[in-house]
């Protein structure tokens, strides 16, 4: 029953398991199942914030099945839907986690010499190995950033991950700096 939906859906995010990667995938899989009921996104108007920011969460988890299942989430119409109608609001956080999958590791992000490293335009090398280890969680992050920028609005897309990459690079200076 739809109408019962956003009250499910909520107990699953309010109960979600923090340490066990297994349980946290049963639990994606619980959500794409309800998701997958949904014929329309009414139910999920009133807990969007909740319900994307458990979702950017998973998509920055470390363990590689967790990852990949809520990557696989974003796939959803209905889901997808919700974040085309509320892109102010759901993109910022899913952003954040893909873009935390194609560089995670902050420490190594900024370097002025790195052997296998990409130019950028504030004149710093990028290490494109502080990414997520699992190369298939890379692939499937920049597919879902491709996704989100076909179905919402592409220069919101855009500057929202140039704001974080200016983020990561002020605070990697900071660091740099003061070493």
């Amino acid at each position: 029953d739809e109408s019962l939906a956003d009250q499910a859906i909520l107990s699953c995010v309010k109960y979600w398991p923090q340490v066990d990667p297994h349980k946290e995938v049963c639990s994606l899989t619980e959500l794409e199942s309800i998701l997958n009921l949904l014929h329309s996104i009414s139910p999920l108007i009133d807990i969007r914030y909740y319900l994307v920011k458990r979702i950017a969460q998973s998509i920055a988890s470390l363990h590689f099945s967790v990852a990949e299942r809520a990557l696989l989430l974003l796939h959803s119409p209905v889901l997808l839907c919700l974040i085309r109608q509320y892109k102010h609001e759901c993109l910022p956080l899913l952003v954040d986690a893909l873009q935390s999958n194609l560089h995670r590791n902050e420490n190594e992000f900024m370097k002025m010499q790195a052997k296998n490293g990409m130019y950028t335009q504030k004149g710093f090398y990028v290490d494109l190995y502080g990414a997520h280890w699992n190369r298939c969680v890379r692939g499937m992050s920049m597919v879902a950033i491709k996704l989100l920028s076909d179905h919402t609005d592409k220069s919101l897309l855009e500057q929202l991950s140039n704001t974080y990459a200016d983020r990561i690079l002020a605070r990697e200076i900071e660091r740099y700096k003061r070493n």
